[in-house]
């Protein structure tokens, strides 16, 4: 996953199933989760960084594991009606 089209596509493939069944509407309410080796973990740590603007995904963050894979979930929070990035930041101003 080194900012070329295969990461993209890894990153999409990890959303589809969350956009079929409607989980999410679009990649910008989606949260990755990038898995790999801890020898590559600091590469992983400045892609998973530039993953947000990449791929229009809400957030990005790295776990080591055995092979290098994504998964992707929904977030929990908020659609900001500006920017339309989902935040959790909104709930946390409110409480």
């Amino acid at each position: 996953m080194d900012g070329n089209p295969r990461a993209r596509e890894a990153v999409t493939a990890a959303i589809e199933p969350l956009r079929t069944d409607k989980t999410v509407g679009s990649s910008l309410q989606a949260q990755l989760r990038n898995y790999g080796p801890e020898e590559i973990a600091d590469h992983l740590n400045t892609w998973a960084k530039n993953c947000v603007l990449l791929c229009w995904c809400l957030k990005a963050e790295v776990k080591v594991g055995d092979e290098l894979s994504v998964t992707a979930t929904a977030s929990d929070g908020e659609k900001c009606e500006r920017c339309w990035h989902y935040t959790t930041m909104w709930a946390q101003l409110r409480s």
